[in-house]
């Protein structure tokens, strides 16, 4: 089974929350641009140590 991700939006928030190694992690920004940049970063950055 494939973990599963959620997007929401609300009051002029973004949120993200995926499954991580450990669990689920969530991201909040204040706009759907700094949102898909921090979420790409991380990706980067894990795919990186792994």
């Amino acid at each position: 089974m494939k973990a599963q991700q959620a997007e929401a939006a609300m009051g002029g928030w973004n949120a993200l929350a995926q499954p991580g190694s450990q669990g689920y992690y969530a991201i909040v920004t204040a706009s759907p641009d700094s949102l898909e940049a921090v979420s790409r970063m991380l990706r980067q950055r894990v795919r990186c140590r792994g």
